[in-house]
């Protein structure tokens, strides 16, 4: 059996779309052009939510992409940042909340059917406080797949011991992988993705730059990190960012092409989903792409950047 991402043919990068509204500052047709570009140079899939400018991504995109021409990842979730907010944590529990919200993204995407929906942000401990087996947010999604409304559905999380659990339920068609699979924490490759496979679940992998981390390797950026260090960076991971950021150096590959290129080279890593800002970035996202792989050997170096262990009690923060 093939899973979905292999069904579907989809282009081993994504569109993410986090960036193309207002408040990341794209105008409508300029996030359009984006659109269009990204069709154009092949990539078949793109990833968007409700929370992605509230609303206004998703009408984006149903003004501007036919039904058929991409496979649309879209998610339920982030109520406090939407017009749910004022129910707080009940809304993670109430089936016709969840509903709701799903059917206004329907039709704010002017879609029959969405093709992929996922629980955003399912370590958020919100959605299970009536346990995994009645979570209404299974109920939901369950029958949403029966009504023929939905074709996949599958999970959006950074935890990966949650998301090792949860691939092991055998209930999710695809997970959306996001912050903690990439060039710099490898490690959760090993915590969780056996379990997906195992499951026949699509694995895509989101934020590949980790949020801006994994951009540059000049002395002025690693000075820049250190003096604001992110709470999720302990000290050996900026053993690792240096011994990174050298690698870098070396081999002549820029940061972002580099921790791009890994995740490509990933044989069990179906999409991975980039936001662009601009067609600039798109353009050079799909070229570094169709470089295809990284060489064997200097994937077996990046493989060493393990050796320097995380501490113990290390803790996939939310952030």
């Amino acid at each position: 059996m093939t899973n979905l991402f292999k069904e579907w043919r989809s282009s081993k990068l994504g569109l993410g779309t986090y960036n193309l509204s207002p408040d990341k500052g794209t105008s409508y047709q300029y996030a359009q052009s984006i659109l269009k570009k990204a069709e154009l140079l092949g990539i078949n899939i793109l990833d968007t939510a409700p929370l992605y400018g509230g609303g206004y991504v998703e009408q984006l995109i149903g003004n501007s992409i036919d039904e058929n021409s991409l496979k649309i990842v879209n998610k339920v979730g982030r109520f406090e940042s939407l017009a749910y907010r004022k129910l707080g944590a009940k809304a993670y529990t109430d089936e016709f909340m969840i509903r709701s919200q799903f059917d206004f993204s329907l039709r704010l995407l002017n879609r029959n059917k969405i093709d992929l929906l996922l629980i955003h942000e399912a370590d958020w401990k919100e959605w299970w406080e009536q346990g995994f087996n009645n979570a209404s947010v299974i109920k939901v999604l369950t029958a949403l797949k029966e009504e023929g409304l939905v074709d996949k559905i599958g999970i959006s999380l950074r935890d990966p011991f949650l998301a090792n659990e949860l691939c092991n339920t055998g209930v999710f068609d695809a997970i959306l992988f996001v912050h903690y699979y990439n060039i710099l924490w490898q490690d959760s490759r090993d915590i969780f993705f056996d379990a997906a496979k195992k499951n026949n679940m699509g694995i895509s992998i989101g934020t590949p730059f980790k949020q801006g981390l994994l951009t540059s390797n000049t002395h002025y950026f690693f000075e820049k990190i250190l003096n604001d260090i992110p709470k999720d960076l302990t000290p050996n991971l900026l053993e690792r960012l240096k011994k990174l950021h050298q690698i870098s150096i070396n081999n002549n590959i820029s940061m972002p092409e580099l921790s791009l290129r890994y995740l490509i080279s990933d044989p069990d890593v179906d999409v991975v989903f980039a936001g662009p800002r601009n067609i600039e970035e798109l353009e050079t996202n799909v070229k570094w792409t169709n470089k295809g792989s990284l060489s064997d050997k200097l994937l077996i170096e990046l493989e060493e950047l393990k050796n320097i262990p995380f501490e113990v009690g290390y803790n996939y923060e939310k952030i």
